[in-house]
């Protein structure tokens, strides 16, 4: 091995084939608004940075990625203020998350059906053990309230940047079309360093999620993470094995109709 190289793994992503009935970016597409970042650049919005490993190591990646996505992109669309930080935490108790980790799709339709709520009311602090940490008897009424305000108010929506059988050339693009909508959370081979770039090993999977902000064309993307260093260089040829690109929007008034529809499917969206 290069002398260069230094190596330690963190674990937190679990790989789950998308289906190939989901929407795919650049294929069939739900999602409408426009381009935001026409260089693919996120690098002037990112939050402050936090570490998902402190006295326990969380496994908690897969939330990390999706709230610093989210609390970058909310503050540009103006649907928040500069410096929005939300419950990393709460998030992954919410979507069931323990170590080793979750998958990246269960974790976004968490923050679409149940919501966000703020780092302040549920923070990451001193505790020693995952059960502590993913206590769900810390989700209160009062947090269980706020997250579902969350998703009454805003309209979380996601596509896959490409498909996993797309070449790779067609996956790049998907990457730099996808970071002009959104930051993108993508799968990672946590973490190692050759010369200053983080590379995945011949054969190795991806371990971890983070969060792409930027990218050099035909030389490196730029990762906001959750482990210092917090920015980070991937080579331009190392794809995620999955990535994920969003949408925000301000929750639409439901219509009579829908609401009859709803009642008589036995719930009514909070």
């Amino acid at each position: 091995m290069n002398e260069d190289i230094k190596e330690m793994i963190y674990k937190g992503y679990i790989y789950i084939p998308e289906k190939e009935e989901d929407f795919v970016l650049g294929g069939k597409t739900k999602l409408k608004l426009p381009p935001l970042r026409s260089n693919s650049s996120w690098l002037n919005d990112l939050p402050e940075e936090e570490t998902q490993i402190k006295q326990i190591e969380t496994s908690n990646c897969t939330a990390f990625a999706f709230t610093n996505a989210i609390e970058t992109l909310l503050p540009v669309i103006k649907l928040a203020d500069k410096g929005i930080n939300y419950s990393d935490r709460a998030l992954g108790i919410s979507a069931e998350t323990f170590p080793p980790g979750n998958g990246i799709q269960k974790v976004a339709d968490t923050v679409r059906h149940k919501g966000l709520a703020l780092e302040r009311l549920l923070p990451f602090t001193n505790e020693k053990t995952a059960e502590d940490y993913y206590d769900k008897e810390k989700i209160t009424p009062l947090i269980k309230a706020i997250m579902r305000e969350w998703v009454k108010n805003l309209d979380f929506k996601y596509e896959w940047a490409f498909s996993w059988s797309m070449p790779l050339r067609d996956k790049q693009q998907g990457m730099i079309e996808s970071l002009k909508y959104s930051p993108v959370a993508g799968s990672v081979y946590a973490w190692q360093e050759d010369n200053g770039f983080y590379v995945r090993p011949p054969g190795a999977q991806d371990t971890h999620l983070t969060t792409f902000v930027g990218v050099v064309p035909n030389s490196h993307w730029i990762v906001f993470d959750s482990y210092p260093p917090f920015l980070k260089k991937i080579p331009f040829d190392i794809v995620p094995m999955q990535a994920m690109r969003f949408e925000i929007d301000r929750q639409k008034e439901k219509t009579f109709w829908q609401k009859f529809k709803y009642y008589f499917r036995g719930y009514i969206p909070q």
